[in-house]
């Protein structure tokens, strides 16, 4: 079947639909970006109150994982983007060449902070470093009651 345009979303009828979903013909990752709202699976970044995500993750000094590319993906998606570290790492794209733990207490003081100021609609974890960061992040996720 032949892909549809954007605009044609509001007029399409079931029966032009392959499978009970529409095929749609995009140029590039806007126009994906633009279905995706116009279906309601993601917000508009012009949206005044984007839904707030705790990313809670190690750093990687190369921006290509850990906390830095969850970041990343929140922004693409619309969303506001908050952290917790719980390790920092010395890498790029040849390897790790070190890790720096975190306290679990200021995994947890990081945590509260935008808890209890921002609010979150969702969490997102990474590389939880040792056990007592396991066992805080998931204390604290049950006694905030923190959604998924």
């Amino acid at each position: 079947p032949e892909g549809h345009s954007l605009s044609d979303l509001a007029s399409l009828k079931t029966s032009e639909a392959v499978g009970g979903r529409a095929v749609f013909a995009v140029s590039g990752w806007a126009q994906v970006q633009r279905l995706f709202e116009l279906e309601g699976l993601i917000s508009s970044q012009e949206e005044e109150n984007p839904a707030a995500v705790l990313c809670i993750s190690g750093s990687d000094s190369g921006g290509g994982a850990g906390n830095q590319a969850d970041l990343k993906t929140c922004s693409a998606f619309g969303v506001f983007g908050m952290s917790a570290l719980t390790a920092l790492t010395a890498q790029n794209t040849q390897g790790v060449a070190a890790i720096s733990g975190v306290e679990a207490g200021f995994v947890e003081a990081q945590m509260d902070a935008v808890i209890g100021d921002i609010g979150v609609n969702a969490v997102k974890t990474g590389m939880l470093a040792t056990k007592e960061i396991v066992r805080s992040v998931a204390g604290r996720i049950r006694s905030k009651k923190l959604p998924n």
